[in-house]
């Protein structure tokens, strides 16, 4: 059954990557088409709506990144339905050739990710620099630059775990 659906996707995409932007044609030359992702997003909305967590990057525990208080969060009996965290996620510290690749055979020429806090400064209050990560961003980028050619980058404002324990902050139930 897995292999099936291995296939139906690796289908799916091929048949996206043959199209690549079939209307692009209808956009001015200067118009951007891109992709964009978040080492942790979060959103909620209030009433009536829905709270949703995701994680791109993964090496939650590798390259010197601190927990964050969304690791915590997850991590956390009873939090998430399922039980699932972002620790591995899709991957994207190890595999970001990959997915910039498929970027660029989609034909986008942009490319937004966000900077994980928790990955530059694991200590949570910026007097430890991870040199680690600073190397995981450069070379991201510097492969942006060689396959996409137009990035843009974010700071992930997803406090550092250490932060939040040293401030006393709280997280709503």
């Amino acid at each position: 059954m897995a292999d099936e659906r291995k296939k139906v996707v690796e289908d799916e995409w091929k048949s996206l990557i043959s199209q690549k932007l079939s209307r692009a044609h209808d956009f001015p030359p200067s118009f951007l088409f891109g992709a964009a992702t978040s080492a942790y997003i979060s959103v909620s909305y209030h009433i009536l709506l829905f709270v949703a967590v995701l994680q791109v990057e993964g090496a939650a525990n590798e390259g010197g990144k601190g927990p964050s208080i969304w690791d915590a969060f997850a991590r956390t009996e009873g939090k998430i339905i399922d039980g699932k965290n972002g620790d591995v996620a899709v991957d994207q510290y190890h595999r970001y050739k990959e997915d910039v690749d498929l970027i660029a055979k989609l034909g986008f020429s942009a490319y937004r990710f966000s900077i994980s806090w928790s990955r530059i400064y694991p200590d949570g209050m910026g007097t430890e620099v991870n040199k680690e990560g600073i190397v995981y961003y450069n070379n991201l980028i510097n492969y942006l630059l060689e396959k996409v050619n137009t990035y843009a980058k974010t700071l992930n404002v997803t406090y550092v775990n250490a932060f939040s324990v040293r401030t006393d902050l709280k997280t709503s139930d």
